[in-house]
Parts: structure tokens; C-alpha cells; sequence
């Protein structure tokens, strides 16, 4: 089970990153995160043999999500994740999105 680390209150992202990594499905997470303006940045502190990610989050326009470690790899796993170009891809699909900034 994901664990999180997310402020409580009326934003639903914990709610909508935890069911689309559950039911690992990539595109209901795409729309959480447009929803939520999260996207996918090049982890400037990546070290894979030290065990650190690709890729972080953050926020557009807002702080950054506090996302765990455990559920960022979960998220990066199920947007098929596996190098600086990929990161590129799936961030402009998320910015494409027409829920872009919606949040639900």
C-alpha cells in the first residue's frame, strides 16, 4: 500500500494518486497529476546506483507535493518512467491534458 505524506484537507491528490497506482493505471494518474498541475522533473540529485529515482515531482504555480520516496517510485513505475526523455514525454502529456489545473 502506498504511504503518504501529504498535507489533510479538501484536495483529493492522495486520494486519486493511491487509486490510479493501486489499479496501475497510467492514464487515471496523467489526470490526477494535469488536475493537480504535478509533473515529472529530472531528479538533479540522480544517482541510480546509490538507489535514487530518475525523476521527482513538483507543483506548478504551488509548494511542492510532498510525495514519499516509496510513492514516487510507484509513480514513476506506472508512467513508465526510465529516462530524461521519457520524463519530457510524459510531462507534456500531463500539460496537454484538458483537465489541466481542473482540480477535482
Amino acid at each position: 500500500m502506498p504511504a503518504f505524506d501529504l498535507p489533510s484537507g479538501p484536495d483529493n491528490f492522495e486520494f486519486c494518486v493511491k487509486e490510479a497506482i493501486e489499479q496501475k493505471n497510467r492514464k487515471k494518474l496523467m489526470k490526477c497529476l494535469a488536475a493537480h498541475r504535478v509533473v515529472p522533473v529530472k531528479n538533479q540529485w540522480n544517482e541510480t546506483s546509490f538507489g535514487k529515482t530518475i525523476a521527482s515531482f513538483e507543483r506548478r504555480g504551488d509548494p511542492k507535493p510532498r510525495i514519499t520516496e516509496g510513492t514516487r517510485d510507484m509513480m514513476i513505475d506506472v508512467l513508465d518512467i526510465e529516462n530524461d526523455s521519457d520524463i519530457e514525454r510524459v510531462r507534456t502529456r500531463i500539460k496537454n491534458q484538458p483537465n489541466w489545473g481542473n482540480e477535482a
